[in-house]
């Protein structure tokens, strides 16, 4: 797993499977890091063998407090 802070109110926020996850594999997921400080970081990979592969950070937001929150929501044609 990627580094996660588990200071204030933060750690893992969401995780969700991909719609078509049979055919992609990603898994999705929101946490907070301390890299850079304060940070919240939404991200995808995959699984294969018990071991995670392909991390891919696909946004980081960076703020001034540890106050975080968010959801991952996918819409009815499978985007985020």
């Amino acid at each position: 797993m990627p580094s996660i802070d588990p200071s204030g109110q933060g750690v893992l926020l969401d995780i969700k499977v991909d719609p078509y996850y049979k055919i992609n594999s990603w898994i999705y997921m929101i946490n907070t890091s301390s890299i850079p400080y304060y940070s919240l970081k939404f991200s995808r990979f995959k699984i294969l063998n018990n071991i995670i592969i392909e991390l891919q950070n696909i946004l980081t937001i960076s703020g001034s407090g540890g106050h975080n929150g968010s959801r991952i929501v996918f819409d009815k044609k499978g985007y985020i």
